[in-house]
């Protein structure tokens, strides 16, 4: 049986933090075992790269961010912005990652 005077959001939180971090570490350890030159090598059909999905990803865990925040504060969120191969922001954006990465 639960505490009735327990905080509610307490064991959410701490799964959902929980997750996040073992989501990071996973990802973190999968684009790592990729050689730069095989993760940066246009897929076979033409499409997205393994760095152009690392890109991706990042792009929308940065928008979640910044719609949290505008939540929080009350404030509008930004215009989606999208990304295909070969995009200036799709490839300045990859160039951001290994310092996210390694913070």
């Amino acid at each position: 049986m639960t505490d009735p005077n327990a905080d509610p959001h307490g064991d959410i939180r701490t799964g959902l933090i929980y997750m996040l971090r073992a989501t990071r570490d996973a990802e973190r350890e999968v684009f790592a075992a990729f050689d730069p030159t095989d993760r940066d090598a246009v897929a076979a059909d033409g499409g997205w790269s393994a760095g152009d999905i690392q890109a991706h990803l990042t792009a929308w865990k940065r928008r979640t961010v910044e719609r949290l925040v505008a939540i929080r504060e009350g404030g509008e969120e930004e215009e989606l912005r999208t990304f295909a191969p070969g995009d200036d922001d799709l490839v300045a954006l990859r160039a951001e990652i290994p310092a996210l990465y390694h913070a």
